[in-house]
């Protein structure tokens, strides 16, 4: 299906306005300004891709304003083809996309995932702020799991982890318009975990101890 400028008019960031062999942040920025905020674009690339075909397909494959996610809601593999069809892949004389840009729909580049969701926590911010809320709730449950010493029925502590385990997934796929890819939700995960583990008081402790800022600055906001 061919799209019109108007069906592009709610993205976040207007990637159809790209020339899309820029490739680096500071070209892309006289389009895409916010783009300068998030730390991941300025990442070297595991790939060889122009960083404007990448930041063009991550729009159109997880802005939930995007054509693609609202035209393929239900098929996540659809929805990346032509995605990435219209972010200009590269493909081989047989038609098919050449391994880098496999690589990034399939969710193999380490780089371009730390891309997505940087861009999908900019979006989402409120998807975002429960899954953190969720995993602290977890790790809290877990900690009294663990502490149990009395040896009390711990069955509702173990019904409220898995409550809260349900709750993390459910707020995962919203947050990545329905793709739940494993190589994406791991590092998803991985964000997560390392950022709960900046906020819990015993490595805030830790932190001060060493003099070291227990909040650092972080371009999220």
């Amino acid at each position: 299906m061919q799209y019109k400028e108007q069906d592009y008019a709610g993205l976040a960031w207007r990637v159809d306005k790209l020339n899309l062999n820029m490739n680096t942040v500071k070209e892309i920025s006289g389009i895409i300004p916010q783009i300068t905020l998030y730390k991941e674009f300025e990442f070297p690339l595991d790939v060889k891709i122009p960083l404007a075909k990448i930041v063009a397909y991550i729009v159109y494959a997880y802005d939930s304003n995007s054509p693609f996610v609202k035209e393929y809601a239900t098929s996540i593999a659809k929805r990346k083809k032509h995605a990435a069809e219209e972010a200009g892949f590269p493909v081989n004389k047989q038609g098919e996309f050449d391994t880098d840009a496999e690589k990034i729909i399939i969710n193999k580049s380490e780089v371009v995932n730390a891309m997505i969701i940087s861009f999908l926590k900019s979006r989402k911010s409120i998807q975002w702020s429960l899954i953190m809320t969720f995993h602290d709730a977890i790790y809290t449950q877990m900690r009294a799991l663990i502490n149990n010493t009395a040896g009390s029925d711990s069955s509702h502590i173990i019904k409220n982890i898995d409550e809260l385990e349900a709750k993390i997934k459910a707020s995962q796929k919203d947050l990545t318009s329905g793709d739940n890819n494993d190589n994406l939700v791991l590092s998803l995960y991985d964000v997560i975990e390392n950022e709960a583990l900046e906020l819990r008081p015993e490595d805030i402790a830790r932190k001060m101890r060493a003099g070291i800022n227990p909040i650092p600055f972080t371009p999220y906001k």
